[in-house]
C-alpha cells in the first residue's frame, strides 16, 4: 500500500521494487469490497504489529479470526459467531484429548 490505512499507526515499510512502500495492516478493505460480490467474507489471519509498548497485554504477533458480512440481522451475527465458537471447541477438544 502507498501508505498507512489506520490513522496513527507506526507501519513496516519496506522497498517495493525501488520505491518505498508500507504492508497492509487489515484487510479491511478487500473483505468489504468481497461482501458485494459473497455477502459474507471470513479471514483467519496471523496479524502483526510495529507498535512498541511497556505493557504485558499488547501482542505484537497474534491470530485474528475476522468476519466482514453485509445485509444481516442480530440474529445472523449470533449464528456465525457462535457456529465459529462452537467448531475451535471441537477442534481443541479433540487435540486435549490426544495428549
Amino acid at each position: 500500500m502507498a501508505e498507512a490505512t489506520e490513522g496513527g499507526a507506526e507501519v513496516f515499510k519496506t522497498d517495493y521494487f525501488g520505491k518505498e512502500a508500507t504492508l497492509a495492516q487489515s484487510a479491511q478493505f478487500y473483505k468489504q469490497m468481497m461482501v458485494g460480490v459473497f455477502e459474507r467474507a471470513y479471514e483467519i489471519n496471523p496479524t502483526y504489529r510495529a507498535e512498541l509498548s511497556a505493557t504485558t497485554r499488547h501482542m505484537a504477533e497474534f491470530i485474528t479470526i475476522d468476519v466482514e458480512a453485509g445485509f444481516i440481522e442480530y440474529s445472523d451475527l449470533q449464528a456465525i459467531a457462535s457456529g465459529c465458537f462452537m467448531r475451535r471447541l471441537r477442534v481443541f477438544g479433540k487435540d486435549a484429548r490426544k495428549s
